[in-house]
């Protein structure tokens, strides 16, 4: 019986969308004090 997430599309969805959102994360972590508005 299959469970939810074995499915083809949400695998290959997640391995896509998990390494774009961590990099994003990141990218804010260190960058988003220096933009405008980024009062820390």
């Amino acid at each position: 019986m299959k469970q939810m997430h074995d499915s083809i599309i949400v695998q290959t969805m997640s391995r896509l969308l998990i390494p774009l959102a961590q990099l994003f994360a990141l990218y804010v972590l260190f960058f988003g004090q220096y933009g405008p508005g980024g009062d820390l």
